[in-house]
């Protein structure tokens, strides 16, 4: 079936003015397939699928979606269903490792191309807390689905280095890959000198500055360049203020400076 369909695709006539490039496989059933951009069938029609029998059928390629959107609907029950088959749809096409957490009853978080499986559920649940001040429910990671506890419920948890509010420490920041963790100017942060301050986003970005004409303008200067990062062209909401001088503020859920000017 997907042979027949880039096959039919390939031979349109009007293809010749987009100079022939080929087509690429949207749906495999009910499942969108295209962020895989595969210009040749998915599914591999072996002899064993073509000879399974009742008693050992061949896997269900949707199981998991279905199952993943079903848990989503529960936990976060005020997300459109838009939003949940697009969400569910870029969590699946998307490459290990990866974890998805949920905040209810409307939101969803996720991160991709970790390390590995703990990296994953780290930042997924890290992120997920500072965007909004509240901890979230892991729900997945890689394709394996989190279960209920014992009494039926989905826990939230809270991650302590969302709510750590002592001395600069680069181990106590979260969401960071890390090899962000180890960049030189995370690392030397607390010897720098003259005013300065930090600033974060749940997507896992880092922004310092040192040396500022003020502790005001440190502070200002940080949550701007984060905020203008063109890599998230003001994706997912603003940056959040980090640190002050040496002191770690983000508990105070600050989206603009602190210290006052002058």
């Amino acid at each position: 079936m997907e042979e027949r369909a880039l096959k039919d695709c390939n031979a349109y006539p009007e293809r010749a003015r987009s100079g022939n490039r080929p087509c690429y496989l949207y749906a495999v059933g009910n499942r969108v397939v295209l962020p895989l951009r595969h210009t040749s069938p998915l599914t591999e029609e072996t002899e064993t699928l073509k000879e399974a029998t009742p008693s050992s059928p061949a896997p269900n390629p949707i199981s998991f979606e279905s199952a993943l959107l079903a848990a989503m609907q529960e936990i976060a029950p005020a997300m459109s269903e838009t939003i949940r088959a697009r969400e569910g749809s870029l969590y699946i096409t998307s490459g290990k490792h990866k974890a998805l957490a949920m905040h209810p009853p409307y939101d969803s978080w996720r991160r991709t191309f970790l390390p590995n499986e703990r990296a994953a559920e780290e930042v997924a649940l890290e992120g997920c807390e500072v965007r909004h001040g509240t901890p979230c429910v892991l729900l997945a990671i890689n394709d394996s689905l989190r279960q209920r506890s014992a009494v039926g419920e989905w826990q939230k948890r809270a991650m302590p280095r969302v709510s750590y509010a002592g001395p600069y420490d680069p181990q106590q920041i979260p969401t960071l890959k890390e090899s962000d963790r180890a960049r030189p100017d995370v690392v030397n942060y607390r010897s720098m000198t003259g005013p300065k301050a930090t600033a974060i986003h749940p997507w896992g970005v880092f922004f310092v500055v040192a040396g500022a004409e003020s502790q005001h303008s440190a502070e200002a200067k940080a949550l701007s360049n984060c905020n203008d990062d063109p890599a998230r062209s003001g994706r997912d909401e603003p940056c959040w203020l980090y640190s002050v001088g040496d002191q770690v503020v983000l508990s105070k859920r600050s989206r603009f400076p602190i210290s006052p000017k002058g």
